[in-house]
């Protein structure tokens, strides 16, 4: 069964079972959740505050996707499919023009899509446009951090029509009529209304006959009478002439308005003053618009205001036009007396010209430019800042202004630094535990392989033995049968007795690849042990081949001089085959064997001049069971490096710069540590 700890199978350590640095890192991971949790109540109180407003507010992702829209926007746009979060602004701009919620040229939606296209490319853009409800919007688009995009919309058709409105007013004044008011009026020296014209009733609701007889301040709202008031009074008490004087009035069905009224003083033939007579006009229309711009705007200042960022408009001489607290804190001025301030007074000498020098090159490209690295403050405080400056269009469209947001990411940063610091860690750790479980599970797979081998190898063994004795002592008896005959038939029975020689060693190699027993250690002097195992493994050379030795080292290594003279053979006929089987005539057939230490391992090589190996076989040559031969198990150079590796060396294999094939046998040196 497997163990449930292994990574995979669902099951995790008890806390009391950790190691101290998975705690701490626990405990640190949860730190980081914490601080997640806390940006993202924060980000929670912004979305909510921005969901209030009566702008229609977007935000769009670095990939120019919907991130955000609030309620007023959705509902401005009917919650079409093309409000939804993801959806790209090029399809925003469609789904406006598709469904004729902006005015296009001539009717031509594709047109007015890529001119509003090529207006949101600009990074910053401000309009005014009319729907085709016969509404108008004040659209204004800036660039934030990040990428991120931000788009205002704002209603102004009241704004519009109190301007509209008021060229009318102007019109009618130039038609030699009092066509500015609305409705004609006179009073009493007690300032009690004698004649209204009929227009009144239009505006109030109430006929001009009600109107008579009664006072102007029965008629104003409580909260007309206030200073304003008191000093229309004292005009009207000394008798001057009055103009524009604006005043609000509650009447039914419309609630309140607001009414601004213009009079002169009357005096009859004796010069005795009588009343006033003058014109009244409502001004509702253009009294909200300026409230509601005057609302707008202080709600754009609070913004600015506590915003968390570094906010300013500059000229492009480097003079401060618009900065926020936040700003003037940062350069030690008092906001309300930066205003006109060179930033060449704020900055030091080389960084105020660089600002100059940006803010020309943005008025020049109208791109935004964004920047990030570390600054100081005027009281010494550092800070990693993220600075977007971006240019600001006039009424001409000239850029003649350069904002600037500076956002604080110090915290950011080193959150980010700490994530990265642990996700390395992590990936460190996880690598060397992948790396320790891939060794277990190959230790355990090769330990397998070798009980599966034994077991089948002392089977084999058992079965082949018997016939292959059989078969060598009936060949012996055979050569003493034909007794004068033998010499006639010996390349037979020569070619039987190989075969049966060959076939035991195979299945000495499976014997002892299977059983890797222990090693029987001792110490000897490598230069001396080597010429005694060379000796025996190159006994029988083929003819035509030089065996060349490079020792005496002086070498002292701990070994198995069985084992490790079974490596050694392997090797060697492993090099003569190989020569035996070059077809080249005149082709030198060398075998060197040397040995050299370097550092504290000793090394044996064994070089042929046979055809060398390719780098495909080279790869495979020490897995089991793998071979370029026509007989044998592939066992030779796998049992080699098994050899050694109990020796706590290892086999590499490879070409030799000569040609043909370089075999490196290092094992350590005696009393050496191999790490």
């Amino acid at each position: 069964m497997p163990d449930s700890r292994e990574p995979g199978s669902g099951a995790h350590l008890a806390s009391d079972e950790l190691p101290p640095e998975a705690a701490q890192l626990d405990a640190r991971l949860a730190d980081l959740a914490g601080e997640r949790d806390a940006a993202r109540a924060e980000a929670q109180l912004v979305r909510e505050a921005i969901e209030a407003m009566e702008e229609g507010i977007v935000v769009l992702d670095d990939e120019d996707r919907i991130l955000f829209a609030n309620a007023s926007w959705l509902t401005l746009n009917g919650r079409a499919p093309w409000t939804a979060p993801g959806t790209p602004f090029i399809e925003v701009a469609r789904g406006l023009a598709r469904e004729r919620r902006v005015v296009a040229p001539e009717g031509n939606a594709e047109a007015w899509t890529r001119e509003r296209m090529a207006h949101h490319r600009q990074g910053a853009w401000r309009t005014v446009h009319q729907r085709d409800d016969g509404r108008w919007f004040d659209v204004n688009e800036r660039m934030l951090g990040n990428g991120h995009c931000l788009l205002a919309s704002r209603d102004i058709t009241r704004f519009v029509g109190a301007q509209d409105e008021l060229r009318r007013s102007e019109a009618r004044l130039q038609g030699f009529a009092a066509a500015a008011a609305e409705w004609f009026w006179e009073t009493d020296a007690e300032h009690r209304f004698t004649y209204m014209s009929p227009a009144i009733e239009t505006v109030t609701g109430r006929s001009a006959e009600w109107h008579l007889g009664k006072r102007r301040d029965a008629l104003l709202a409580e909260s007309s009478k206030g200073e304003a008031w008191k000093t229309h009074l004292e005009t009207l008490e000394r008798r001057e002439p009055f103009r524009g004087f604006v005043y609000e009035r509650h009447v039914e069905r419309r609630g309140s308005l607001w009414i601004a009224v213009s009079g002169e003083p009357v005096h009859d033939e004796d010069g005795r003053f009588v009343g006033y007579r003058g014109s009244g006009s409502d001004i509702t229309a253009h009294v909200e618009a300026e409230q509601a711009l005057i609302r707008s705007e202080a709600r754009l200042s609070a913004l600015l205001e506590h915003l968390p960022a570094l906010v300013s408009v500059l000229t492009l001489d480097g003079r401060i036009v618009l900065a926020n607290r936040e700003f003037a804190n940062w350069h030690g001025v008092d906001v309300d007396a930066c205003v006109g301030e060179d930033m060449a007074n704020l900055l030091p000498l080389a960084a105020s010209e660089a600002l100059r020098a940006e803010c020309r090159a943005i008025a020049l490209t109208g791109e935004a430019v964004r920047s990030e690295g570390e600054a100081t403050s005027a009281r010494g405080e550092g800070r990693h800042l993220l600075t977007v400056r971006f240019p600001v269009h006039d009424g001409s469209g000239a850029i003649t202004t350069v904002g600037g947001i500076s956002t604080d990411v110090s915290e950011l940063k080193r959150v980010e630094d700490r994530i990265a610091s642990h996700r390395d860690a992590l990936e460190v750790e996880l690598a060397k535990r992948s790396a320790e479980l891939e060794a277990s599970h190959a230790e355990l797979l090769d330990q397998e392989r070798l009980a599966t081998l034994g077991r089948l190898t002392a089977t084999v063994s058992h079965e082949l033995r018997n016939p292959l004795g059989t078969i060598r002592t009936t060949m012996e008896t055979l050569r003493r049968q034909l007794d004068g005959e033998a010499q006639a038939h010996e390349r037979y029975l020569a070619r039987i007795d190989r075969s049966v020689n060959r076939c035991v060693r195979l299945i000495d190699e499976l014997l002892q690849y299977g059983r890797g027993r222990e090693l029987a250690l001792r110490s000897v002097t490598l230069d001396r042990w080597l010429t005694r195992a060379l000796a025996e493994a190159t006994a029988k050379v083929p003819e035509g081949v030089e065996v060349r030795m490079r020792l005496a080292t002086g070498i002292t290594v701990d070994i198995d001089p069985v084992r490790l003279q079974q490596a050694v053979r392997n090797v060697v006929e492993n090099a003569l085959q190989a020569m035996a089987e070059r077809d080249e005539p005149g082709a030198p057939r060398v075998l060197t064997v040397g040995i050299e230490q370097r550092g504290e391992r000793a090394h044996v090589t064994v070089r042929d001049t046979g055809p060398g190996i390719s780098e495909e076989h080279r790869k495979r040559a020490f897995e089991p069971m793998f071979s370029t031969k026509s007989f044998g198990f592939g066992l030779g150079l796998p049992l080699v490096r098994r050899i050694m590796e109990q020796h706590g060396g290892g086999a590499e294999i490879g070409s030799a710069d000569e040609g043909g094939c370089l075999v490196d046998l290092w094992l350590p040196v005696a009393g050496a540590v191999i790490c």
